[in-house]
């Protein structure tokens, strides 16, 4: 149970971990009876909160589509994903980080309603039968792939190979299944049998190898999933923000710029963009960016906190401090709003409204070693030389013979 749960904080896949045991009382021959069920009811009374919980979550965030696709669409998509899972597991070929949405859902999606409809068939079948081995290895994938499919329209693709390697241990199992059979039906070409099954073994190997270049760091990730897609909006964005975070910020505007271009309505792209011109001098772009960006969630306190900085830069300090106090109106707890309000009243001589807002954001961060020599800083030029004092001793406590801090001392003496 403690094990369970701590798996359910973890991944909300865990869920199905009670199913998969019926499905392994069933394959061990114990009888279905009450005292069998009964000992899941604590495991399934965990895997349902865990599972609505997640599923208010996701929705809460926004995560969950209800509008873009019908009902039927979204079985069809589900259905198709389902099929596709199955075909990788044998054939893993042009692996992507994000498979975007269709920009429809034509008859070629629906039809694959039918090969789902036979897989359910065959489920029932097998247990009618008491084929207890191939209603494991159905069951096993079906009741771990099922939160994969996107039935709820959770996430920005439609598939999601990266975490089908539970479900696949039921395929796995399969194989090895029919290999024994095989071999203990043609005991003549058991050596055979077994040169071919290495022989796979090494090829999804080399590309198991292969997989782990590819997911090295965001631009080898991001790069792959535009080879396969080349309009995919969301790898331009990611691939140029790894490149902002390395300091090559005309390659990140080259992205970003494309990202914009494919997924004009993306509010985060614009704001990416912005701070790369930020980076660059370049305030005037910047400032439409955000302005953009504002336009398209007027009541994202992150927008409106960045912005500030531009228009700070810009020397446009009431501006600024119009931006930042109506960020924290939309989220008080905002932190970045206060460390940036700081340094506008200060550079604006508003030394001690800038004292209190290190002080507010030191309560989110108690170890921001700078902003507490910021702090001691504010103090000292408002005349508060003890908590200017007991500031900045906080400050080299975290950061011994730090030289800010030691020069604010040497000021205060």
């Amino acid at each position: 149970y403690l094990f369970f749960i701590l798996s359910c904080l973890s991944k909300i896949q865990a869920v199905s971990f009670p199913l998969v045991l019926i499905g392994l009382d069933y394959l061990l021959e114990k009888k279905w009876e009450w005292n069998l069920l009964r000992s899941k009811i604590g495991l399934l009374s965990i895997s349902l909160v865990v599972g609505i919980g997640g599923i208010l979550a996701l929705n809460s965030y926004g995560s969950i589509d209800h509008h873009l696709f019908s009902f039927i669409e979204r079985l069809a998509i589900g259905a198709y994903s389902f099929s596709v899972y199955i075909f990788k597991f044998f054939f893993p070929k042009e692996l992507s980080a994000v498979y975007p949405y269709p920009s429809e859902i034509s008859n070629y999606y629906h039809s694959f309603l039918f090969p789902l409809a036979a897989f359910f068939y065959l489920l029932l079948w097998s247990f009618r039968t008491k084929k207890k081995r191939l209603f494991f290895v159905a069951w096993m994938f079906l009741v771990n792939i099922i939160f994969v499919l996107q039935f709820l329209g959770a996430g920005q693709a439609f598939l999601a190979d990266r975490f089908t390697y539970i479900p696949y241990i039921g395929l796995a199992i399969g194989s090895g299944y029919l290999l024994n059979d095989f071999i203990k039906r043609f005991p003549q070409m058991k050596l055979g049998f077994y040169i071919l099954t290495v022989l796979l073994l090494l090829i999804f190997s080399k590309q198991s190898h292969h997989q782990t270049k590819v997911w090295k760091d965001s631009n080898s990730l991001w790069t792959k999933a535009i080879e396969l897609n080349p309009e995919l909006h969301i790898g331009y964005h990611n691939r140029g923000i790894y490149f902002s975070q390395n300091k090559a910020y005309d390659k990140a505007l080259t992205d970003l710029s494309k990202a914009i271009a494919f997924s004009t309505t993306k509010s985060n792209y614009y704001n990416s963009r912005a701070k790369v011109y930020v980076a660059k001098g370049q305030l005037n772009l910047a400032l439409t960016d955000y302005n953009k960006a504002i336009e398209l969630q007027p009541t994202l306190p992150e927008y409106l906190s960045n912005r500030s900085v531009a228009l700070a830069m810009m020397e446009r300090y009431k501006e600024g401090l119009h931006d930042l106090n109506k960020s924290l109106t939309f989220d008080p707890n905002y932190s970045e709003a206060y460390l940036n309000r700081a340094l506008v009243f200060a550079y604006t001589g508003q030394f001690e409204k800038a004292l209190n807002d290190n002080l507010s954001y030191l309560k989110y961060f108690p170890n921001a070693q700078e902003i507490w020599v910021e702090a001691g800083m504010n103090a000292r030029l408002v005349g508060k030389k003890a908590a200017a004092d007991q500031y900045l001793k906080r400050a080299l406590s975290l950061k011994p013979n730090d030289s800010n801090a030691m020069e604010e001392l040497a000021l205060l003496k």
